[in-house]
């Protein structure tokens, strides 16, 4: 009523309270048509047109709601605009802005229960995938790699078959700790020639076919097979070539890892003590010459007179 008393003070001024109430009674309209027209509550129509802005939201909706409202009654938005604020300024005392926000319409606004159903199932859904991924990580990290095992000839294809079901889809990567001088080929194409240290490793690429490894110093090379080391690929101090890099190869070992490779040994240096002796030529055969008869022994005096006797026993027969 105060602030009513004080407006009609002013002279030639027509409240714009009293301007919404006759431009919308000339329509013949009702606050209710104007509410649905504009989705604007009706009490914040009724204090518009009685001019109670202490009542009415934060300025900046008030001069919302004025200019809507003005829009349906075909009046001067611009005018409208102006004459609020100089009312708002002149006669309502300023109204702080509310921290939070009135909805025009509660009809606009989402139903409570869909409100609620959407929360519950975006919970849902974030235990559901926190659950998952964690069963995910627990079975790939609980996961035991195959055995490695000495077996024996009689063991060979049942092992042959266990290692088949090897994944081929593993990471192949080679380190070394001290320079090791290394060849990585696959078919014709040379993948790689370097030599390894503590500062540099090689990973073999996954779409390499047939690679095929060539070393000078097995014992000083370390290659993972996903996260295990797989055994050494030849013996200690010796070349070796064609070494198959699959996945299934290394992990079975140096018998499978080396079955198309060749192994090429160290020269080793000989003992004296060992080393043969030299053979003597054979002499060209020749016929040795004939043995001569020896001369025969002289006569015995006992021989010589049997002989006398046979002489003179044969005269006198004659």
């Amino acid at each position: 009523m105060d602030e009513e008393l004080e407006q009609e003070e002013l002279p030639n001024i027509v409240p714009l309270g009293q301007r919404f109430k006759e431009a919308r009674e000339a329509k013949d309209l009702s606050i209710d048509d104007v509410a649905a027209t504009t989705r604007i509550p009706k009490r914040h129509l009724n204090n518009l047109e009685t001019g109670n802005y202490a009542d009415l939201p934060a300025p900046t909706y008030s001069m919302g709601f004025a200019k809507n409202y003005a829009r349906v009654l075909d009046m001067d938005v611009e005018e409208v605009s102006a004459q609020l604020r100089e009312e708002m300024d002149g006669f309502a005392p300023r109204v702080e802005e509310q921290t939070g926000f009135e909805p025009v319409d509660p009809n606009r606004s989402m139903p409570r229960w869909l409100v609620w159903g959407a929360i519950l199932a975006l919970i849902a859904a974030i235990v559901f995938f926190v659950f998952y991924t964690e069963r995910s990580l627990l079975g790939a990290e609980g996961a035991e790699p195959p055995a490695l095992s000495t077996i024996g000839p009689e063991e060979e294809a049942e092992s042959d078959a266990a290692d088949d079901a090897v994944v081929t889809a593993q990471r192949v990567m080679l380190m070394a700790d001290s320079p090791v001088w290394v060849r990585i080929t696959d078919g014709g194409e040379t993948l790689v020639e370097t030599e390894l240290g503590p500062n540099n490793s090689y990973t073999v690429p996954l779409d390499a076919v047939a690679p095929m490894l060539e070393t000078a110093r097995p014992e000083g090379l370390r290659i993972l097979v996903g996260r295990n080391d797989a055994p050494q690929v030849g013996p200690d101090g010796e070349r070796v070539t064609g070494v198959s890099l699959l996945p299934p190869d290394l992990l079975r070992g140096p018998r499978a890892a080396a079955a198309g490779s060749t192994t090429v040994p160290a020269p080793r240096a000989i003992p004296p003590s060992a080393q043969p002796s030299p053979r003597p030529l054979a002499r060209s055969a020749r016929p040795a010459p004939p043995a001569e008869e020896p001369p025969p022994p002289p006569p015995t005096a006992a021989q010589e007179e049997a002989a006398t006797d046979d002489a003179g026993d044969g005269g006198a027969t004659g």
